[in-house]
């Protein structure tokens, strides 16, 4: 065996189900797999099928059920289908369910075209579990009406001598709706799954794991899979075909894991067959993984390339689609004047925000030229073009660009400036409204140091401050 499996999405590759309970884990042999969520997926099952299979033993079986139902038709991968939805009591008990079938596997004349006026309609679908019967209505894509399901009690019979002699009326019932049937249970049991429970036989129909699905695994160099593994494969679409893709490729003995995580974030052959063309140093299937979670693709590295960057590795890409570096970025960054820029350079400069937008704007302010460090530091601590208009509008408007910075740093803000303005203190000082701020001195520091009316000049405030005369005023 190659490897174990885990990441679970649910994804059933049949038509939505209801009513239908996971049975107690499958003790055998090919439950060896660790695999990090199968407990989501399980879970997800379990919730799915829990009703139906709540109910009496065989005992007390029940032969016939009758309901109302609803279908539909549509396009299911490719093939023509009808869905069917069934409402009706066993033993008491309230049961909603649905499934699909193909056009073939219906006995009448049922929705195999669209009705152009309402009209009657009869038809069967057979199973070795028991034979429904139903009749009713069609308009247009849509029928409805009453159906009746006999269950077939030589099935029961047989699926005793398999050591299935405890199935319930709700069991009984479910497997006829998702055709599990003794051909079906022989297949898996010659296969190695001689223990499966009726919620698992459920299950693995429901999801179309078969005998067949097992040989391709196998082929592929995959074996002895627990069934809880299995069906999280099958959920996730994963075949022999595509860890042959795999191989093919350069990404030898990948486990179940691997060709989990790289179906669930959409890994395909033609994604890894791009990436490989682009000429990256021995790309890792984790770093193919990485890629396509963050949105890297061909034409996107390509981009990149052509704007000047060349070719870059796995690791840089990725770091260019998440900070944002996009061939526009380069592009407006060149016709701002800065070309040649290393993709370092450009990744920083997107982390901070240092646009061309942002770089007119403090241009146009009479800051001065600046290079690209400085724009960085004014990001970096604040330095917006709202920030010196506001300081201009204060009065401060011939401060230098390192001023600005020191502001910011310190945190000399126009709300400070405006409280201190309201106790008295006006024009003051770049350097004063640094070193109050630096030493704590505020508004109301200011106004209880007042004396006799009299405000202290800012050197003062600060002096006291730093001694602590303040504390025996």
């Amino acid at each position: 065996m190659r490897g174990s499996a885990q990441h679970f999405i649910p994804n059933s590759n049949q038509a939505p189900y209801s009513d239908i309970k996971q049975s107690d884990n499958h003790s055998g042999a090919k439950r060896g797999l660790n695999m990090k969520h199968a407990k989501m997926v399980i879970a997800f099952v379990a919730a799915a099928v829990a009703t139906l299979l709540f109910s009496s033993p065989a005992a007390a079986f029940q032969q016939t059920v009758e309901g109302r139902w609803e279908a539909e038709q549509n396009r299911w991968n490719g093939e023509h289908r009808v869905q069917i939805n069934l409402r009706t009591r066993i033993d008491g008990e309230r049961v909603r369910s649905g499934f699909s079938v193909t056009v073939d596997d219906i006995d009448g004349d049922v929705i195999s075209r669209r009705s152009s006026e309402r009209t009657s309609v009869q038809f069967e679908l057979h199973r070795e579990a028991g034979i429904f019967t139903f009749e009713g209505e069609q308009d247009g894509r849509d029928a409805w009406g009453e159906f009746r399901w006999v269950g077939n009690s030589e099935f029961l019979r047989q699926m005793a001598r398999r050591g299935h002699d405890d199935i319930s009326n709700r069991e009984h019932f479910s497997m006829a709706m998702f055709d599990v049937s003794t051909s079906y249970l022989d297949e898996m049991v010659r296969r190695g799954y001689d223990d499966l429970t009726i919620g698992e036989m459920l299950s693995f129909r429901i999801h179309g794991v078969d005998g067949e699905y097992v040989d391709e695994l196998d082929a592929a160099g995959f074996d002895n899979i627990a069934v809880d593994d299995l069906l999280s494969l099958r959920i996730h679409g994963i075949s022999g075909d595509y860890a042959r893709e795999m191989d093919d490729l350069g990404f030898e003995n990948l486990d179940l894991d691997d060709l989990l995580r790289g179906r669930i974030h959409g890994v395909s052959a033609e994604h890894a067959a791009d990436m490989a063309r682009l000429g990256l140093s021995n790309p890792t299937f984790d770093g193919l993984i990485r890629m396509r979670i963050h949105g890297v693709t061909a034409d996107f590295a390509n981009e990149l390339a052509d704007a000047g960057l060349g070719r870059l590795t796995t690791g840089q890409l990725v770091e260019m689609r998440i900070h944002g570096v996009t061939a526009d970025f380069v592009q407006e960054m060149v016709d701002a004047g800065y070309e040649d820029l290393s993709g370092r350079r450009l990744k920083e400069l997107r982390i901070h925000g240092v646009s061309p937008s942002f770089i007119r704007e403090m241009d146009e302010l009479g800051l001065g030229q600046h290079t690209l460090s400085d724009y960085l530091e004014f990001r970096i601590h604040g330095v917006t073009p709202e920030f010196v208009r506001s300081m201009e509008r204060l009065g401060y408007d011939d401060l230098s660009a390192n001023r600005l910075r020191e502001f910011r740093i310190h945190g000399v803000t126009p709300s400070f400036i405006r409280e201190l303005a309201e106790v008295g203190y006006e024009d003051i000082s770049p350097s004063n409204l640094v070193r109050m701020r630096i030493h704590g001195v505020d508004a109301e520091f200011a106004r209880r140091m007042a004396r006799n009316g009299r405000l202290l000049s800012p050197s003062s405030l600060v002096r006291a401050k730093i001694r602590g005369d303040w504390r025996w005023r």
